[in-house]
């Protein structure tokens, strides 16, 4: 998200840290602005090139699903960009099990199961 929030500061012409905050409110439908748009867009496009290149080495693979996580699991419009761009269905992390239906998985789950599993 460091780059969607280099790219709100840019389009508001205010302070990086300032623009994370704009970037939790969406000051002025900024996560919707051109800006944020092309990191969207830049993000989609080097996911897609990681699956391309997995692919290509593992030519038997099943993978259908890219499950996401983290601080932009949260930004909807960067998530259904990323839907539109990336040929796999983009799951929330918390619709991996039922044990994880709260929203606090998008950003803790995956930590939290790493731990246990360990």
């Amino acid at each position: 998200l460091r780059d969607v929030v280099n790219a709100i500061a840019d389009t508001l012409g205010c302070d990086p840290h300032i623009a994370a905050t704009y970037l939790n409110d969406n000051k002025d439908d900024v996560l919707n602005s051109d800006a944020c748009k092309a990191v969207y867009t830049s993000i989609g496009v080097e996911v897609t090139r990681a699956i391309n290149y997995y692919t290509y080495e593992n030519r038997d693979n099943t993978l259908e699903n890219l499950y996401y996580c983290g601080h932009g699991a949260g930004v909807a419009p960067m998530i259904a960009e990323l839907s539109n761009s990336i040929p796999l269905t983009l799951v929330p992390f918390s619709q991996l099990s039922n044990q994880y239906s709260d929203n606090n998985a998008l950003t803790d789950g995956p930590c939290a199961v790493g731990i246990c599993l360990e």
